[in-house]
């Protein structure tokens, strides 16, 4: 058997790349995207996108070294990382629309955290309308699912609310030997985008890493962080304006991704989930659009018992 090596900046899409072999999870999940070597090195970056998880899988030792960056956070507005937004994650309501008045901010993702309800619009109003609530966690976790998406803002008559994140994508690290990682595996959420007037959309929740060895040598970080929220749209009374974007979910385990900052009496969107904290922010409610939530942590797992390094943000889940 040849081995798998990764040593040129590239993308990985994993409905086309012809080194994929297709696998089967439970029925209606997605199809795997394995790609396998004696070996498996990765010594550069890689962005990985597609509509199927991928699992890189060595039948000897897997080796991301200090160079090497494994990318499956799904870019605002951008491509989501390969698998993300599983049939498995429980959608978010939306913010409730209005009729030439404000309204509500979409609410962030769940996965392996929650997600943060949206902020309400036209808060103070006689009219106030409410941001859109997140959906369930999912749990236990019985294979690979990728990160949830966020909730839309709602509308204000013709002009349509903030876009949601997508959810973080998928990733399994399989080695039979020794799995040695000193780069970073990074599967964020993506930030929630703003609109005119309207609300703001939720930030997606942090994706899945799952590492599975005989033995650990991990000193690098891996990271499955929520997106932000965006702000809401404002007004000064006789112009009105858009918000501003959450940021995607960060490779850092102590800095979480920015809601939007509100401007124009709109509401700030929510952070995203960081380290401990495995749920997203709420949206700010506010005089004109709400902001979205913040998206919840994804999940990274592990299986049998924690290796004894590295940087983990959510903190790891051991399965046997």
């Amino acid at each position: 058997m040849i081995n798998l090596v990764f040593l040129a900046t590239a993308t990985i899409n994993t409905d086309t790349d012809p080194r994929c072999e297709l696998q089967d999870q439970v029925l209606g999940a997605p199809q795997l995207c394995v790609m396998s070597g004696k070996d498996v090195y990765v010594d550069t970056q890689i962005t990985v996108i597609g509509s199927h998880p991928l699992v890189l899988a060595a039948f000897h030792d897997l080796e991301i070294t200090a160079n090497g960056k494994l990318i499956l956070t799904s870019p605002s507005g951008g491509t989501p990382g390969a698998g993300a937004n599983d049939p498995a994650c429980h959608t978010p309501t939306s913010g409730v629309a209005g009729s030439g008045v404000p309204s509500g901010g979409g609410a962030g993702g769940s996965f392996g955290g929650s997600g943060a309800a949206g902020g309400v619009g036209g808060y103070g109003t006689s009219s106030p309308l409410s941001g859109g609530t997140a959906g369930s966690t999912i749990a236990p976790i019985q294979r690979v699912i990728g990160g949830c998406k966020g909730s839309p803002g709602g509308n204000v008559t013709s002009m349509p609310g903030g876009t949601p994140g997508n959810g973080g994508g998928a990733v399994m690290l399989l080695a039979s030997n020794k799995l040695t990682l000193s780069g970073y595996v990074a599967s964020g959420g993506g930030g929630g985008l703003p609109a005119l007037y309207a609300g703001g959309g939720g930030g997606g929740s942090g994706g899945f890493v799952g590492l599975d060895a005989m033995f650990y040598s991990i000193t690098g970080q891996v990271t499955a962080n929520g997106g932000g929220g965006a702000s809401g749209g404002g007004s000064t009374g006789t112009m009105v304006y858009s918000g501003f974007p959450g940021t995607d979910g960060t490779s850092s385990s102590t800095i979480a991704a920015a809601g939007g900052v509100g401007q124009f009496s709109g509401g700030n969107g929510g952070s995203g989930s960081i380290g401990t904290q495995p749920n997203g922010s709420p949206g700010q409610s506010a005089p004109y659009g709400g902001g979205g939530g913040g998206g919840g942590a994804g999940v990274i797992l592990v299986k049998r018992a924690a290796p004894a390094g590295g940087s983990y943000s959510p903190p790891l889940t051991i399965v046997p």
